[in-house]
């Protein structure tokens, strides 16, 4: 990834620097207020690489992945990076389909009909509104 973001197809470019400088309070801010663990996560190909992360106080609790980078269909952050894609862009970035499916071109179709849950507001990582849910993700 580098030392740079960049948004999209915009020339507009942001040092991780700084984006971690403005993000950590408000992921601090965050984990305080929901008493969970979160994580600043943008999409690198159809992958989420997690950027930053807060510890939520619980003793049962996920850790922070600072530096990882996961499979985007895989995870409830990348689904909500994902759900902001454009259709056609969503389907680019898995032009052989959703490794490990039994139908992966199906699946990648699933995915794309699935980005209006995520657009709508916060979903549980299944994609789907539980009233106590274990962990949430916001595009």
């Amino acid at each position: 990834m580098g030392t740079k973001l960049h948004e999209r197809d915009e020339l507009r470019v942001m040092d991780v620097a700084d984006l971690l400088t403005i993000a950590r309070p408000h992921l601090e801010h965050l984990a305080n207020t929901v008493s969970e663990t979160t994580h600043l996560m943008v999409l690198e190909g159809n992958g989420a690489r997690f950027l930053d992360g807060v510890e939520g106080p619980q003793a049962l609790r996920v850790s922070y992945r600072t530096g990882t980078l996961l499979p985007a269909h895989v995870t409830s952050g990348g689904k909500a990076l994902l759900a902001a894609l454009p259709a056609d862009r969503l389907r680019a970035l898995y032009p052989n389909g959703l490794p490990g499916g039994s139908d992966p071109t199906k699946d990648v179709e699933r995915l794309v009909t699935s980005r209006a849950g995520y657009r709508s507001g916060p979903v549980n990582g299944d994609g789907l509104r539980h009233r106590h849910p274990l962990f949430w993700s916001v595009p």
